[in-house]
């Protein structure tokens, strides 16, 4: 890509996005969704942890 100051290191803009995928063929692929997106060294969206909640006592063992 040719540029100059471009990277991740400490004083530098942090522009980028985390996708939940194992590679980028998977985040291609399965359109993997936004895990959290940060610019400029904050976040702008941060998704919350899914929680599964018990809601039938059939499903305990």
């Amino acid at each position: 890509m040719n540029l100059k100051d471009y990277g991740i290191e400490v004083g530098k803009s942090a522009n980028f996005i985390v996708l939940d995928a194992h590679s980028e063929f998977e985040a291609i692929c399965e359109r993997a969704a936004v895990l959290a997106s940060v610019r400029k060294g904050a976040f702008l969206y941060q998704k919350k942890p899914m929680t599964i909640v018990q809601a039938n006592s059939f499903l305990k063992q």
